[in-house]
C-alpha cells in the first residue's frame, strides 16, 4: 500500500500542474505498481533535476527517441 503523504504543516506545499490525462493515468498506474505515491516520485524527480542529475539535455534526448 502506498505511503500517506506528509501533511502540509510539515513544510510541504501543493504544486498544481497541467498534463495530458493519459500521461497522468499511466504515471499513476506505474507509481501504484511500484508502491509509491505520485508525490514521492515527482519529488524525487524534481530533486534530481535541481541538483543537476537530470538535465534539460537529457530530457531533450529522451524526447527524440
Amino acid at each position: 500500500m502506498a505511503k500517506k503523504p506528509q501533511q502540509r504543516g510539515e513544510g510541504i506545499v501543493e504544486l498544481r500542474v497541467f498534463i495530458p490525462g493519459d500521461l497522468r493515468n499511466k504515471f499513476k498506474g506505474k507509481c501504484a505498481t511500484q508502491g509509491k505515491t505520485m508525490s514521492e516520485v515527482i519529488t524525487a524527480l524534481m530533486d534530481k533535476y535541481v541538483t543537476g542529475e537530470i538535465t534539460p539535455e537529457i530530457l531533450a534526448a529522451e524526447d527524440k527517441k
